[in-house]
């Protein structure tokens, strides 16, 4: 019964830090379980737990914003080159909202030529995407340039985090060359923005477009998989790639088909063997920015 229900502060406590743990709660319970010397003698019940880590979660995501906030004003006074950019709606409420430390701001100045940008990855809780612009050293090692949370993936929203990217990166030239997937409204964003950048389409993200029917394809035609891609993969130069594609196609009969004709269409944004002019830290793909470490 509720008057019997007793919630300890100090057992209440143990129980909040195992669920900011992600402790399942079979878990919980087992550790409570112990301590109590066996269910029986719980002051509570599942179901109590279950609603204590609704509340406190609905209580933290009522207070993120202005936690951020507090966060990012924290790092701005421990560093100056710290930056960070909101952007809110109609009703003043943050929307969109881009940082990046120091030291990534320096790296992009040294290795800002060749960035990728990708907005795979979601959170859990708000299910937002999370967009990284990614680059690599000197080494050809990862380096973050800077990373965002955003409401939408629509143009203008692309157009106001590539503006504050620019923002940030004051002093320092647009990139030469941006690899991202075969979104529109990148596309359109990116041409406002970066005016002086060539943009390339990910090569991983183009196949995938296609694996369906790509897959009928493989199935109908012994061998073709492993030519198609030794012939995107290898050639060194335009001419070398084209000359082998147009022998391939033959080979197999395959020039008409509407998979076929759509790769060899947009080919010069996707094959690297026409980035050869271009410095893209050999890079083909925004698979950099979707690697997590």
């Amino acid at each position: 019964m509720k008057s019997h229900k007793n919630q300890d502060p100090t057992i209440m406590g143990i129980v909040d830090q195992m669920h900011r743990c992600d402790v399942p709660l079979n878990a919980i319970v087992n550790v409570l379980s112990d301590i109590y010397d066996g269910r029986q003698n719980f002051t509570f019940t599942e179901r109590d737990l279950k609603n204590r880590k609704a509340a406190v979660a609905k209580a933290e995501r009522e207070n993120d914003i202005p936690k951020l906030l507090e966060f990012f004003k924290e790092m701005k006074v421990h560093n100056e080159y710290f930056y960070y950019d909101l952007q809110v709606d109609s009703e003043n409420i943050v929307k969109n909202v881009f940082w990046s430390h120091a030291s990534q701001r320096a790296e992009y100045r040294d290795f800002g030529d060749a960035v990728t940008f990708d907005t795979t990855y979601k959170t859990n809780m708000y299910n937002m995407p999370v967009a990284m612009f990614v680059g690599s050293n000197h080494q050809l090692q990862n380096v973050v340039f800077g990373q965002a949370l955003l409401q939408d993936e629509q143009a203008d929203t692309f157009e106001w985090l590539f503006q504050a990217f620019q923002d940030c990166m004051l002093g320092s030239r647009d990139p030469r060359c941006i690899l991202t997937d075969q979104d529109s409204a990148m596309a359109a964003a990116i041409k406002r923005v970066f005016k002086k950048t060539q943009h390339r389409l990910c090569r991983w993200h183009m196949l995938k477009k296609y694996r369906s029917e790509l897959k009928k394809l493989y199935k109908l035609h012994e061998g073709l998989k492993i030519k198609l891609l030794t012939v995107i993969n290898h050639p060194l130069t335009h001419i070398e790639f084209e000359a082998a594609w147009n022998e391939l196609v033959d080979e197999y009969g395959i020039r008409e088909d509407g998979t076929i004709k759509g790769l060899w269409d947009s080919r010069k944004l996707w094959v690297a063997a026409y980035f050869k002019p271009l410095y893209c830290g050999r890079m083909t793909s925004t698979q950099r920015s979707e690697k997590r470490e």
